[in-house]
This record gives structure tokens, C-alpha cells and sequence, in this order.
């Protein structure tokens, strides 16, 4: 089990790393499979709204992976999956049940249109919020949005 610690430093790695990268992809324009990443948004909202938490983890996982990929960084997609997977994210399972993952499971479609834009601080706003769930609403801390 992860320490509150362990879970910081993730997060601040993901900050780091997966944040500028993902802001990168607009500023390059980056190839993205649009059409597949608005499948996987439209599957994430539905997993979400049926509770479906283990198939939303995996399409959340892919989504953002995919977008990554874009820029052409095996080594990149590789660290932000290694740490996306080492965070257990110990309040998700509450927050499936509650119905609460809905709300960020419509991120990605935000997000997705603010990468087709080029809008690299509306990007940057997008995930820097969708990031901070999973120190807040995911990890089970209430009162953080």
C-alpha cells in the first residue's frame, strides 16, 4: 500500500512529466487518432455512468496513452504508464459507486477538443484539473476537487 507521501511524489511526477508532454502535443500539433480518442472518451462517460470501474481504468489508461504517443516517445508513453500504474488510487472505487466519476470522465472529451484547438493553456488548464483528481476525488480526499 501506498503512503500519502508515495502518492505525492507521483503526483508530482506526473506533473512534471506527463503535463508539459500533453501540452506539447498541441503546440506540435502532434498526429492524434481523433476518432478513436472520441470512441474512448464516448466509452469512458458510459463506464462511468454504469459504474463500470475496471473497463473505465483501462480506457482511462489508453486514452491518455494514445495522446502521448503522438509525439513519437516510446520512453515517454512508457514512464507515464509506469507511473499511472504504480498509483493506487485508493478512493476511485467509492468514487465509481457515488456516480462522482462522471463529472471526470467528461474531461476527456474537453480535453480532446482543447488539443484539436492548439490551445496549449486551455490544455494545460484541462489536465493540470484532470491530474489533480488523482490527488483529490481519487485518492479519496473529499473535499478536493
Amino acid at each position: 500500500m501506498l503512503s500519502e507521501h508515495d502518492l505525492d511524489e507521483l503526483y508530482e511526477l506526473r506533473l512534471l512529466v506527463e503535463l508539459p508532454a500533453v501540452v506539447r502535443v498541441a503546440r506540435e500539433h502532434a498526429p492524434l487518432d481523433t476518432m478513436r480518442l472520441r470512441g474512448l472518451a464516448g466509452e469512458l462517460l458510459a463506464q462511468a455512468q454504469h459504474r463500470q470501474l475496471i473497463e473505465f481504468l483501462w480506457t482511462d489508461r489508453t486514452f491518455h496513452l494514445e495522446v502521448l504517443a503522438g509525439l513519437g516517445n516510446r520512453r515517454l508513453v512508457d514512464l507515464v504508464a509506469r507511473l499511472r500504474d504504480e498509483a493506487r488510487l485508493h478512493g476511485i472505487a467509492g468514487l465509481a459507486l457515488s456516480g462522482r466519476l462522471v463529472p471526470t470522465a467528461a474531461e476527456h472529451g474537453e480535453l480532446l477538443d482543447a488539443l484539436e484547438s492548439g490551445d496549449t493553456k486551455l490544455v494545460e488548464g484541462h489536465m493540470r484539473r484532470h491530474l489533480h483528481h488523482t490527488r483529490g476525488l481519487w485518492a479519496g480526499r473529499d473535499g478536493e476537487e
